[in-house]
């Protein structure tokens, strides 16, 4: 029997630097939502053999080395044996666009696992071993909107009471999460942890205090490399965004429209205005 299983992205909010450790490691307050854009995951147990992995980009089987999913497996297999297994990853969701497609494949994946094989297993225990696999997986263990800390470790969900009607636009050029830090980090000291205690936002969180919420750290950075990125959000204000944010790393970034039909008409507009190597996503946030 094949399970299936759907692979949200996500987009950040917001996204704070609250200090970078002595290790290298950058702490962040940040604001995860999950949307509706999604890998198609398929699960077959296999009865001998190795695990199977593929990926399926644009309907073309690809080989990626050192996938997360490969992480996913081989973590798992340290608190539970499972059986040799094929997985077949179907990407909806752009690399290197900050909407955490590879996370969310070892989120889901972990998930599974554990449902599965290993129901009694902490959830504190599958945490962890998701922590060792990237900073985002945990996050993808639940995919609720959430407020994430830390080094991605502390997930609180939040009461978010509408859904956000959302385009997100791709470029045609990807960006390397390690080099969207190397160039905050050039142009930042390292600083210590920043003390915060304002992680209870107290109240369900609708468009407008998301709209007051935007924020990325990372963009400036990002934009004096990539100055396109510039362009593309402020194309989404002109197409009728009410506001506008490159997603974590980059090169993706998201308009927030005031409901489906404006986001519809907008995307209509932005694909007359944006070259057609560009990627165009109408999704929602999900609760």
């Amino acid at each position: 029997m094949i399970a299936k299983l759907q692979s949200p992205a996500k987009i950040n909010l917001m996204l704070q630097i609250k200090g970078r450790r002595e290790d290298g490691y950058h702490l962040l307050k940040s604001i995860f939502l999950p949307i509706t854009l999604f890998d198609e995951i398929e699960i077959e147990e296999l009865k001998s053999g190795p695990h199977q992995i593929r990926f399926f980009i644009e309907g073309k089987k690809k080989t990626i080395k050192k996938s997360t999913v490969s992480k996913a497996l081989s973590e798992f297999a340290k608190l539970q044996t499972i059986p040799p297994l094929r997985l077949h990853i179907h990407k909806q969701i752009p690399i290197g666009a900050g909407l955490g497609g590879g996370s969310s494949n070892a989120g889901v994946i972990l998930s599974y696992l554990r449902e599965k094989y290993a129901p009694d297993l902490p959830l504190e225990t599958l945490n962890n071993a998701a922590s060792h696999i990237g900073a985002d997986v945990p996050f993808f263990l639940q995919a609720k909107p959430a407020l994430v800390e830390g080094i991605g470790e502390r997930i609180s969900p939040l009461p978010q009471s509408e859904r956000l009607s959302l385009v997100v636009i791709k470029p045609p050029f990807s960006i390397k999460t390690v080099d969207a830090y190397g160039w905050y980090d050039a142009q930042s000291p390292l600083t210590p942890p920043i003390s915060d205690d304002s992680s209870d936002f107290g109240q369900n969180l609708g468009l407008s205090a998301f709209l007051n919420l935007l924020q990325n750290d990372l963009e400036s950075t990002v934009i004096k490399q990539r100055p396109e990125i510039e362009e593309l959000k402020k194309a989404l204000r002109t197409s009728g965004a009410l506001g506008s944010l490159m997603t974590g790393s980059g090169s993706a970034v998201f308009g927030i429209f005031r409901n489906m039909a404006e986001a519809l008409t907008g995307l209509a507009k932005l694909r007359e205005m944006i070259p057609p190597t560009h990627s165009f996503f109408y999704v929602e946030s999900m609760i």
